[in-house]
């Protein structure tokens, strides 16, 4: 049965429901089902869970009377959601491109939801943008659109993260749960529940107007779920209801950095593009090895393009290159190559373009800086969120190649000095890991990538991404940290502390 048969059943379905039945059994199959492993989700995929609850928000409830939504309604609901997935139209294409493009898009669909938010997360989110004085235009802008200051709001967040993480029945609650325990005045409590929940009619009208929406329900069975920007259901007596453990999960992750790109605009993105650069700097310099910075190549380099850092190491030379950027919804969906260009033609093409013009001048030998390694490089390019764009060989392959050889030729860069497979694209949450694998001692930053292109070459060895290369057994280790999150972590818990009434 085509795609669109199966959606129109699933949608008839959805308007003969009430909807907000619906939506509170979808909410607590989805905080049972997060409190489980994978292997126990028995056919209860979460994100098809938070579709449905879309779309009875879109579709439901249309015609009288309806009927109240059922657990046998909702298992019956969800049977048609998993038979919705027809065939891809990437995998028509028998190439590794396809294949690249159907995995990426699951990708984006599923990872998030099967990781938790952890100390890592929570401590980059306080040094980005806790750490700026209230006078910051990031600040400013936060304020003006939630009623808050950053750290206020990160606090209200953690504190009702603690509490739904308690008991997987903590689904709904009123202000009073965060009134009661904490010291925030009741006006501040209600502007922060405000200002991530939405009445059902308010919720209706955010799914219609908001931007860059998908329209198409084909591609929404990929699509992240918009319930991200407020992840709280109100009741016109003031109660709320929680959809999602990691949907909220996901809010606290992205908000600042959502308020930031969205409402910002372009002069607050480069603000923090300049944060997350220093942010960067920060933790590289924990390292043992010296590093050159941007200010430092431009005095060698001055006419050519260079990238944000370089580590010097004997056995190689790593380029760093920072890009502040995550991929647009409609590109997530559907990665054509010309989508992949125009996405990412100002970030990682023109960072593979900078780390090339470079290691071209190093090669020539004529500056002053002490390299050891003038023929073996790596380029690192990272990003604020996973693109997921695969390792280096095979984003060659897919899209990058055809970009970035003219380049070369029109400027005589031979191809050779950066293999495709020592091209790595990862997000910041990675690089940290790489970092305090090696501030731990583990290992060292070149026999890492050292052994990430040998297991890259053998498609039997081959990993997706470069996170799955830090997943060996040498590296886990519990107390895995960078000095930055360790100070930052306990200082943001001493404050939340502070919060809470003795």
């Amino acid at each position: 049965m085509p795609f669109h048969e199966k959606f129109k059943r699933v949608r008839n379905r959805l308007s003969k429901i009430e909807t907000i039945s619906l939506i509170k059994l979808c909410s607590i199959k989805l905080h049972e089902i997060e409190n489980k492993h994978i292997t126990e989700w028995e056919g209860w995929l979460p994100w098809n869970l938070v579709l449905l609850i879309k779309w009875s928000v879109e579709y439901g409830g249309k015609q009288y009377p309806t009927r109240e939504a059922t657990k046998t309604v909702v298992m019956k609901l969800m049977n048609l959601m998993n038979e919705l997935p027809s065939e891809n139209v990437f995998l028509k294409d028998n190439g590794i491109g396809g294949l690249q493009k159907f995995v990426r898009t699951t990708a984006f669909q599923q990872f998030w939801y099967q990781s938790r938010l952890n100390s890592w997360e929570l401590s980059r989110q306080y040094l980005l943008f806790c750490e700026i004085p209230p006078e910051h235009p990031i600040q400013k802008n936060f304020l003006a659109n939630h009623g808050l200051d950053i750290r206020k709001f990160l606090e209200l967040c953690l504190l009702l993260w603690v509490w739904i993480g308690k008991n997987e029945n903590n689904i709904a609650f009123n202000p009073s749960v965060l009134l009661s325990a904490t010291n925030f005045t009741a006006d501040e409590v209600s502007t922060f529940l405000n200002s991530i929940s939405l009445t059902f009619d308010g919720l209706k009208n955010h799914l219609r107007v908001r931007k860059q929406r998908i329209d198409n329900p084909y591609f929404q069975l990929t699509e992240l779920t918009p319930l991200t920007r407020f992840p709280l259901l109100r009741d016109d007596q003031g109660n709320y209801l929680v959809y999602s453990r990691r949907v909220f999960e996901r809010t606290i992750a992205s908000i600042f950095y959502d308020t930031t790109k969205d409402i910002g605009g372009s002069k607050l993105a480069e603000q923090f593009a300049s944060l997350f650069e220093k942010y960067i700097e920060q933790n590289i310099s924990y390292l043992s090895s010296s590093y050159y910075s941007e200010a430092d190549l431009y005095e060698e380099f001055i006419k050519e393009k260079v990238t944000d850092f370089l580590l010097p190491f004997d056995e190689c030379t790593v380029m760093i290159e920072a890009k502040a950027i995550e991929m647009r919804p409609i590109v997530q969906v559907y990665p054509g190559n010309k989508q992949l260009e125009r996405e990412l033609k100002d970030s990682v093409v023109k960072a593979v373009y900078q780390g090339f013009s470079l290691a071209n001048e190093i090669s020539k030998k004529y500056d002053n800086l002490v390299i050891p390694c003038r023929d073996s490089f790596f380029l690192v390019v990272v990003t604020y969120r996973e693109l997921f764009l695969g390792n280096g060989q095979d984003m060659w392959e897919e899209f990058l190649g055809d970009l970035v050889v003219p380049f070369l030729e029109e400027k005589h860069i031979d191809q050779k000095l950066i293999p495709p497979g020592h091209i790595v694209v990862l997000n910041i949450n990675d690089l940290d890991l790489l970092l305090s694998v090696v501030w731990a001692g583990l290992d060292t930053i070149p026999n890492i990538f050292k052994e990430m292109v040998k297991k890259n070459s053998d498609r039997s060895t081959m990993k997706y991404s470069f996170s799955m290369h830090l997943a060996q057994s040498q590296y886990r280790k519990d107390n895995l940290k960078l000095p930055s999150h360790e100070k930052v972590f306990n200082k943001m818990f001493d404050g939340l502390i502070a919060r809470i009434k003795q």
